[in-house]
């Protein structure tokens, strides 16, 4: 859209993501008998997990992820002076939080206790529902300018600066 020196950009996308992995790795299994023992690095037992006992093969370990990404902006292009244009915008990201297909998404649950060694002591490995909470104010400015100091065209000074985000 355009007006009287005036020019607005908007958009969107979304994106649905499917990604079927196998994740089949050979991975120790480390025991630590207290939490000081952890930060020590005093390893009371390893175990090697993934492996088939019976064929001595890796396992596999597929997953199916799937999740959604959405983003939208909008951006102004202002001609302040015949040299002098701003530009103005911001954009909105939103990265979805990874779910399993199967129900096989695991993580960390914190058990009880009055700080966080207490609670990662206390704590299990189970099944959820997602892995982190959703993030909802991914917004995102945009700010930039071209200028041409003499008027001859000639010459342009551009600067911008933005803030982007990533999926975690």
């Amino acid at each position: 859209w355009t007006a009287r020196g005036h020019g607005v950009k908007f958009g969107a996308e979304a994106r649905h993501i499917r990604d079927n992995s196998d994740f089949a790795v050979r991975r120790g299994g480390y025991q630590f008998l207290s939490i000081h023992d952890f930060a020590s690095d005093e390893v009371s037992r390893v175990t090697v997990m993934g492996i088939n006992p019976g064929t001595g093969l890796i396992e596999p370990n597929i997953r199916n992820f799937r999740f959604w990404e959405t983003g939208a902006f909008i951006q102004e292009d202002w001609k302040i002076r015949p040299n002098l244009t701003l530009n103005l915008g911001v954009r909105h990201e939103w990265f979805g939080r990874p779910t399993e297909e199967n129900g096989l998404l695991t993580n960390l649950i914190l058990g009880p206790g009055s700080d966080i060694f207490e609670q990662i002591r206390t704590g299990t490995v189970g099944q959820v529902e997602q892995v982190v909470p959703d993030d909802w104010n991914n917004f995102a400015p945009r700010l930039g300018f071209s200028w041409d100091p003499f008027g001859n065209r000639r010459l342009a000074v551009r600067g911008g600066y933005g803030m982007a985000y990533e999926r975690l």
